[in-house]
């Protein structure tokens, strides 16, 4: 127990920095927008296509980083990174003009998505994993509730550069803590050896099904403001319920560094996935204000905690760090794909029939789940403790 303390104390710590270089720019999106739009006179379809490609370009960053088994050190790969979020985050100051901002912004997002990739990997080293991985969920959250304070008082004196300055504090004060991070390499002796492609068979149905999951939750997220509307709540009450949700995220996180394992790796998965789900589906044809806040607690609650769980599953799948890196990749490109999948259903069919589409992405999903299962109880295939 003291080791698995010792070892995992040493990943958490640093791996703090990692989500203040990696995530802030996620929670501060809202901000971002308003910024752009009252500071800098972008339409509000040019700021979103701006953000969307960050977000796409750190995800894809990552997993193509998930897929390099060159010998190196994380530690110096993930400074690299974090160096190139500060630069631009840093280069974003300099002028508005779109395509100063947009190289700006791509260099961000690369450094993202290499710190992603590299942390992610000495994560998925952990001991408790489960429990790591909520760790570092509760800090990301934290962090942007910070910022989602901090940034409006900011914005009237320093207009579209305040949420840019406050990334790159973020940078700064992550790569401070981001450079105490082990910094194992990864031995190409390692990787052709039969565990190894055993966990390559198993990430095949695992990655896969994160990406499903986090697909539909893209896709009802950019939708719930509408469905609070057809509830006939005002904008202002959406705004605020759903900002006092963010603590609800924290409750559902809290909950599952508390239960851990205990009641085994499978379950609580497949309930936290099927409850949500039925969250989704309840808020997304409900007209009833109380049905409508009572669904989306719940949806709250357990949606960061099912993440936990399938990429704990992950992790304990993964000998080489590889498939863990390549799926926090997939649930950034799950969430950023989601917004154009819920405009192309949305259209023709009404902004309540997403809930069907996100109903089949989690019903595919759990069915790769339920194969894993399956193989590790015929004993199949084994998982990492």
């Amino acid at each position: 127990m003291a080791r698995q303390v010792r070892r995992d104390r040493a990943i958490f710590i640093p791996t703090i920095g990692a989500q203040l270089v990696a995530t802030t720019s996620a929670f501060v999106l809202p901000f971002v927008v308003g910024a752009l739009m009252a500071g800098a006179g972008y339409a509000e379809k040019s700021a979103g296509y701006l953000l969307s490609m960050e977000a796409i370009t750190a995800a894809l960053t990552t997993l193509a980083f998930s897929g390099w088994t060159q010998p190196r050190s994380r530690r110096t790969t993930a400074m690299v990174g974090a160096a190139l979020a500060a630069l631009g985050n840093a280069l974003s100051l300099l002028s508005p003009e779109i395509f100063l901002l947009a190289g700006a912004r791509f260099v961000a997002g690369i450094g993202a998505g290499i710190v992603t990739a590299e942390v992610s990997a000495v994560v998925a080293r952990g001991l408790d994993r489960e429990r790591l991985i909520s760790g570092l969920t509760i800090v990301a959250v934290l962090n942007g509730s910070f910022w989602l304070l901090v940034i409006p008082l900011l914005i009237p004196a320093l207009g579209y550069r305040a949420p840019y300055l406050a990334l790159l504090a973020t940078c700064v004060a992550g790569a401070v803590v981001l450079n105490r991070l082990p910094a194992p390499a990864m031995h190409p002796q390692a990787r052709g050896n039969a565990t190894a492609r055993e966990s390559i068979g198993l990430g095949w149905l695992t990655l896969p099904a994160i990406f499903l999951t986090q697909l539909g939750q893209g896709s009802f997220w950019t939708l719930v403001g509408i469905y609070g509307s057809n509830a006939k709540l005002s904008d202002e009450t959406i705004g605020a319920f759903l900002s006092l949700a963010t603590l609800l995220l924290l409750v559902g996180v809290v909950g599952t560094a508390v239960v851990g394992l205990r009641a085994g790796r499978f379950a609580p998965l497949f309930g936290l996935v099927a409850v949500n789900v039925a969250s989704i589906v309840v808020i997304s044809y409900t007209n009833d204000p109380a049905i409508y806040f009572a669904a989306n607690a719940i949806q709250a609650i357990t949606n960061l905690s099912s993440v936990v769980y399938q990429l704990g599953l992950v992790a304990a799948v993964d000998r080489s760090g590889r498939l863990f890196a390549a799926a926090n990749g997939l649930v950034a490109l799950g969430n950023g794909v989601g917004p154009a999948v819920a405009g192309a259903i949305a259209g023709p069919f009404g902004a309540s029939n997403v809930a069907v589409a996100v109903i089949l992405f989690n019903f595919a999903a759990l069915a790769f789940y339920a194969l894993v299962a399956f193989l590790v109880a015929r004993k199949i295939v084994s998982l990492r403790s």
